[in-house]
């Protein structure tokens, strides 16, 4: 296939879908556009004269296309995706680890939170993390009892962090119970098969 891109090419991949299938794919990423082609392999004889593929579009429009950058990520995995995505959105920072990243957001305000999720797919993932909103909260929050940890790792920590206290104890406690209740249930039926074995 002829190359019809616009720009010098600034990065190129090329390689094999994982097993089962035996497509091919080629990225081209220019200056201005993001290139992805596809070609089907098959070894049935109808399927060998089909045409490849072909996805064309700007850096801009690569952003809010989802479907291009899950068949990147499936094929040559998320670090590629990242690279990628540093290139369209000409932003390094975004190669930086995610525990990083995490600790540098940790330290930003709610509204600044809200602004950086909508930088990119991975920042977005990052900022709902629950990794991050439990560092967030235990800096809220420097006495964390092991109930609620348990409450942050049940429901999760953004909706923890956004809970009142009160709620979080009613939450707490009633997690606390319905353990209790599972372990005591547990104990009978254990009881039960001991003695129904004499």
């Amino acid at each position: 296939m002829p190359t019809m891109t616009s720009g010098n090419i600034v990065f190129e991949k090329t390689g094999q879908a994982p097993s089962p299938s035996k497509d091919f794919h080629q990225l081209l990423i220019t200056e201005s556009d993001v290139v992805w082609r596809s070609w089907r392999i098959s070894l049935r004889k109808e399927q060998g004269n089909v045409a490849p593929s072909q996805i064309k579009q700007s850096h801009k429009d690569f952003f809010f296309d989802e479907v291009v950058s899950a068949d990147i990520k499936r094929i040559f995995g998320e670090d590629i995706l990242r690279y990628v995505e540093c290139i369209v959105n000409k932003d390094w920072f975004m190669r930086m680890k995610d525990e990083v990243l995490i600790n540098i957001f940790s330290y930003l305000n709610l509204n600044d939170i809200g602004k950086i999720a909508q930088v990119c797919r991975h920042f977005r993932a990052l900022c709902n993390s629950n990794h991050l909103w439990k560092v967030i909260y235990e800096k809220s929050c420097p006495s964390v009892s092991e109930s609620i940890l348990d409450l942050g790792n049940d429901v999760g920590w953004k909706k923890l962090y956004f809970t009142n206290k009160l709620q979080q104890q009613k939450q707490a406690s009633r997690l606390r119970r319905s353990a209790g209740a599972n372990k005591t249930s547990v104990e009978i039926k254990n009881a039960a098969s001991l003695v129904a074995s004499y």
